[in-house]
């Protein structure tokens, strides 16, 4: 399972920027295919999922903000990292519960492709740092910053637990010859 974040925009614009288009239409040669693909119901997922990979299947509205009360939990503290991220996990109840619920979401798409399937999941920053902490843990502690555009994590599951992951970077494009 791959979830990343949705590709460039212009501030305060709903829809991606060219720019944005054409990263994820790079991208796309280096992720594809995949047997499911959802996002979150914002206009930018659902783009960035056209992009990178085909129209989703189904957009969903738990993907797309977090509640308010854990935005306000989470802007309580500086978020350098997945660290300070699961830090706060494992100690405010609400984020933990919210954690939890975007796991169990993820997991329940992993349920509905076959073994060895593949699902893609586009939506926003802060959702996917929160939700890899709820599903993996310690594991994430080494992740780094947070994700910029089309960044993500891999997440491996079997049956019903979550095996295992890592988080998904975009390599820098060059920026000329020396």
């Amino acid at each position: 399972m791959h979830h990343r974040r949705h590709s460039l925009r212009r501030p305060g614009e709903l829809h991606l920027s060219e720019e944005g288009r054409e990263l994820a239409r790079r991208l796309r040669t280096e992720v594809g295919p995949y047997d499911l693909v959802v996002t979150s119901s914002a206009v930018r997922a659902v783009e960035t999922a056209q992009a990178l990979a085909d129209p989703p299947a189904a957009t969903l509205d738990e993907l797309r903000e977090m509640p308010e009360e854990v935005a306000r939990a989470i802007a309580t503290v500086k978020v350098a990292d997945f660290a300070t991220l699961l830090d706060l996990v494992r100690t405010h109840p609400v984020v933990a519960h919210y954690a939890a619920r975007q796991a169990e979401l993820w997991r329940g798409l992993g349920r509905r492709v076959p073994d060895g399937g593949r699902v893609l999941i586009v939506s926003h920053g802060g959702i996917i740092e929160v939700g890899a902490c709820g599903a993996l843990g310690s594991a994430v502690e080494t992740w780094g910053g947070p994700l910029a555009p089309l960044e993500g994590v891999a997440l491996t599951m079997d049956a019903d637990s979550w095996t295992g992951g890592s988080v998904l970077r975009l390599r820098p494009e060059p920026t000329g010859t020396r």
